[in-house]
Order: structure tokens, then C-alpha cells, then sequence
């Protein structure tokens, strides 16, 4: 890891306290599952304060905050999908490609603690 995705792992260490990672490529997930989860759950939280209450916008995002296991899945996905930091958003990076090495069960696990440490 670089010293900016060092930095961006301490910040998602600290948000999900009791997740443990073995491994820079467990450690390397854990980081971009959660600025990906910044990412789409952050998104999904300010279209409610863009919008009224009465907004298909609106109501579409609050029907997905409210659906713990639909924001698992797509964090998941975004995560294995494309690279995400501090900031940062893009395509997958070629090292990306050796994510599934470290399991799904693992997979699955830092999504679900990275959705939960946020609050949903």
C-alpha cells in the first residue's frame, strides 16, 4: 500500500473497529468496500436532503437506505467493480483482479461490517 491508501485504510479501520484483516489484499478490500460504501450510501443520504419527502428521488433513496441487505449487495459489487478513496473514483485497477483470492466469505463479511459501522 502507498502512504495515501495507508491513510485511507487507517479511516476505514477506525469506522469498522471490529473487523480484522489478516493481509494487505484484506486490508486493500476493506478500504475500498469502504469508500465505496461512502460513495453509494452517502449518495443515496444527501438525494434526502435534495429532495422533499414527496419526491420519487426521495422516496426511492429512503426505500434503499432502508434495505440493509440490498446495500450490502451493492457495495459489494461497486467494491469489486471499480476503485474507490478518499475522493476518488475510477475503473478497476489491473491488481483488483486478485480480490476473489481472498474469499468470498470474506468478501461478504467486510460488506456487511462496512454497511453496519455506517449505520445501516
Amino acid at each position: 500500500m502507498d502512504r495515501q491508501r495507508l491513510t485511507e485504510y487507517t479511516e476505514a479501520q477506525r469506522r469498522t473497529k471490529d473487523f480484522v484483516c489478516q493481509d494487505e489484499r484484506e486490508r486493500e478490500i476493506l478500504t475500498n468496500m469502504y469508500f465505496a460504501a461512502c460513495s453509494w450510501i452517502g449518495g443515496l443520504a444527501n438525494c434526502l436532503y435534495d429532495y422533499e419527502e414527496t419526491d420519487d428521488e426521495y422516496i426511492n433513496a429512503q426505500d434503499q437506505l432502508d434495505n440493509h441487505d440490498g446495500l450490502v449487495g451493492d457495495v459489494k459489487a461497486m467494491c469489486l467493480s471499480g476503485f474507490y478513496g478518499c475522493g476518488l473514483e475510477g475503473p478497476r485497477r489491473a491488481y483488483q483482479i486478485h480480490y476473489h483470492l481472498a474469499g468470498n466469505e470474506f468478501i461478504d463479511r467486510c460488506a456487511e461490517a462496512v454497511v453496519t459501522a455506517m449505520g445501516h
